[in-house]
């Protein structure tokens, strides 16, 4: 089904809708979606993915980056905060339920040096934030 402006909400369509000189001519572009765009770009290529794809790949990651936050300011935390939160969601991802299990806590804590208290801190944080996502808070 189309939306208001005629784009389909699968996102893949949506550069097809641009006017092909602003998709090629970066200098129309506004810098800071430019300097995402090129930095993008450049860590695609750093992990060995070819010109013709990572340039395509490029423009996916905008528009779907777009669609969570575009059109508001959005805070990204950077160096120690910003690894520190890939870490705590790769945790949460890999932790099998378990205490001892190959992906448990104490497998967890040893892999990423990490104390079990923090671990579990962590995955209660992650399962909470999990839980927003699905089930908006009922503020009344």
């Amino acid at each position: 089904m189309d939306d208001l402006f005629g784009l389909d909400g699968d996102n893949h369509n949506i550069l097809a809708h641009l006017d092909d000189e602003v998709v090629v001519d970066r200098r129309l572009w506004p810098k800071d979606l430019a300097l995402l765009a090129d930095t993008a770009l450049e860590e695609l290529r750093t992990v060995g993915i070819k010109d013709k794809e990572s340039v395509v790949l490029m423009e996916k990651l905008l528009v779907a980056v777009s669609m969570l936050c575009g059109g508001r300011g959005y805070y990204m935390p950077k160096g120690e905060r910003l690894r520190n939160g890939i870490r705590d969601r790769k945790i949460y991802q890999q932790h099998d339920g378990s205490t001892h299990g190959p992906q448990g806590v104490r497998a967890l804590a040893k892999h990423y040096r990490l104390s079990e208290n923090k671990i579990y801190d962590i995955l209660r944080e992650q399962r909470q934030i999990c839980v927003a996502k699905l089930q908006p808070s009922l503020d009344l």
